[in-house]
């Protein structure tokens, strides 16, 4: 499948090409940053780095 056919197929399901290449759970932040992300939407503070 060429790549202008596959642009073709995401914009007429009206999706993204991620949805169409990757598994649900296959795409995303990793554990460390997702656990960052939802320290950071709680308000605590997290370490930084050294």
């Amino acid at each position: 499948m060429s790549l202008q056919v596959f642009c073709k197929i995401a914009l007429a399901l009206n999706i993204s090409a991620d949805t169409l290449l990757f598994d649900e759970d296959e795409r995303g932040p990793s554990d460390d940053l997702r656990m960052q992300f939802e320290a950071l939407s709680q308000g605590a503070s997290t370490p930084k780095p050294s």
